[in-house]
């Protein structure tokens, strides 16, 4: 980190941003691994980390863009391309979660035989594992993107996927059922499909997994 702050930041500065500017100006993305270990390249295969960043974040109140968060992590309503506001940090953040623990992606979108993302795929996976999109919502996004749905809320021409459902031993492996089901309660609050029925913050925060004083 030492270096990254004496080398990298002195050459590549952190621009500064006010919200009132119109435009807003993004740090160039390049790979920091000579920041790491110098000189050294057979030290490069020790590298096994992954680095966020905040290039689709944008204000609730004021949007720098439209299409938000990195694509797998997408909420519904980004995809359909509704209106969004926090309510979308919601999905956002059971999305990542359940990442972080199985190291694995919850959705990725991607249709074979070359792996291609599409959106119709993506939306299909989330119906897969928490049901039909609400009338209501869809009528909220764009109208080509009803267009990939039938009047159920359902992907048209969507072929069964076949994966069990998010509280099996399949999906998360290594816990007992008791701790499954309590996660999965809590990813199902924060990752409602209609953002208006996800949870604000202090509501989370009552969640039973959370707790801090039962060991899950």
């Amino acid at each position: 980190m030492h270096r990254i702050e004496s080398e990298y930041l002195v050459k590549e500065p952190i621009p500064k941003q006010v919200k009132s500017e119109e435009q807003y100006t993004p740090i160039r993305s390049r790979p920091l691994r000579w920041y790491y270990f110098g000189a050294d390249p057979k030290r490069l295969g020790e590298l096994d980390i992954a680095l966020g960043d905040w290039g689709v974040s944008s204000w609730a109140t004021k949007h720098l863009t439209e299409t938000i968060q990195p694509v797998a992590l997408r909420a519904p309503e980004v995809l359909i391309r509704a209106p969004w506001d926090t309510k979308a940090d919601m999905w956002n953040l059971g999305a990542v979660i359940f990442e972080v623990y199985r190291a694995v992606r919850l959705f990725d979108g991607r249709v074979a035989p070359d792996g291609h993302y599409e959106v119709k795929e993506h939306l299909a996976e989330i119906v897969d594992i928490f049901g039909p999109f609400p009338k209501a919502f869809l009528k909220k996004g764009d109208a080509t993107i009803q267009d990939l749905f039938e009047d159920e809320g359902k992907i048209k021409d969507a072929k069964p996927m076949g994966r069990p459902p998010l509280e099996s031993d399949v999906i998360l492996p290594g816990l007992d059922q008791a701790t499954r089901d309590v996660f999965v309660s809590f990813l199902r609050d924060i990752m409602k499909i209609n953002p208006a029925e996800r949870p604000i913050p202090e509501e989370l925060a009552k969640h039973p997994w959370l707790d801090p004083k039962v060991r899950w």
